[in-house]
């Protein structure tokens, strides 16, 4: 049996203050700011990404982040492709984000987005506190593939390697994540 290998400089204090925080503020999913800090205080890398407001903004982070971009609604509810709320290959200088932002004040109220480097192959993860098996993860593919085609594995926590590993392989997009036909990495 794999042992169980914990990577150096876990903060399991501050995702927990993170996720409290959302909890006690009556959040049933993160802001699309706080999104990634979980995951980067248990070391998992997350795509570059900035939250922006306006048109100046959205140029800002499209010219930090290089293109392409991927550009979503901040806000809006969890399928922000079904609101046409999602553009993937943007190359136009930060305009496709500004103009997005703006539909997005129609949609949520907010006109707010986010633009985050679009080279990586997506995927979804989470957890959640099962009432009947306790703490579950689950990883599969993410985008709008997450539903399209439902690929996703499920382990209880905790997770050793190997568990993780075969998650990973029981994926039929696991292929994408070693650069199937010039798929990017997650």
């Amino acid at each position: 049996m794999t042992p169980v290998v914990r990577p150096a400089g876990i903060d399991e204090d501050r995702a927990r203050a993170l996720v409290i925080r959302a909890l006690t503020a009556g959040a049933d999913w993160l802001a699309a700011g706080d999104v990634g800090r979980p995951l980067t205080c248990y070391g998992l890398p997350v795509t570059p990404q900035r939250v922006v407001g306006d048109a100046d903004s959205a140029a800002a982070a499209a010219a930090q982040l290089g293109y392409p971009l991927a550009v979503k609604l901040a806000e809006g509810g969890v399928h922000k492709t079904d609101v046409g709320g999602v553009r993937l290959g943007v190359s136009g200088r930060g305009r496709t984000a500004a103009r997005l932002c703006r539909a997005g004040s129609a949609v949520s109220g907010q006109a707010r987005g986010v633009v985050a480097a679009d080279d990586t192959t997506e995927v979804i993860l989470g957890a959640v506190q099962d009432d009947q098996f306790g703490p579950t993860v689950m990883i599969g593919s993410g985008g709008i593939l997450a539903d399209v085609i439902a690929d996703r594995a499920f382990r209880l926590a905790p997770l050793r390697v190997q568990d993780a590993e075969d998650m990973l392989a029981e994926l039929r997009t696991a292929v994408l994540f070693d650069g199937y036909r010039g798929a990017h990495r997650p």
